[in-house]
């Protein structure tokens, strides 16, 4: 098995299959999705295995020590995005209630 970093090294030079990025898409659409499910779907490509790796590693997620498990990486760029989601929800909230004030 190679390490991150090998795989991260190599990132130029490979590229993924688009069936990968489908079966990803559908498991994260699905109510029925699982981290697991989508970490066993993206551990079956190297490509897309080390640009997960590559940036759940980079400084933007702030992680002290070095992200080498894909389950692992697959949580926190989930629980990243969830952040993100509720922090624009919380934004545009803040946004309509501005607006609902200037009409008022």
């Amino acid at each position: 098995m190679h390490s991150a970093q090998e795989l991260v090294s190599q990132i130029e030079a490979l590229t993924s299959l688009p069936t990968v990025y489908e079966r990803v898409r559908e498991q994260l659409e699905s109510p029925d999705g699982s981290v697991f499910e989508v970490a066993r779907l993206v551990s079956a490509d190297p490509a897309l295995t080390a640009r997960l790796l590559r940036l759940v590693n980079s400084a933007m997620y702030g992680y002290r020590g070095e992200i080498d498990n894909v389950v692992r990486a697959v949580q926190i760029l989930a629980c990243s995005r969830f952040m993100t989601s509720c922090w624009r929800c919380r934004c545009m909230r803040c946004s309509q209630a501005s607006a609902l004030r200037s009409w008022t």
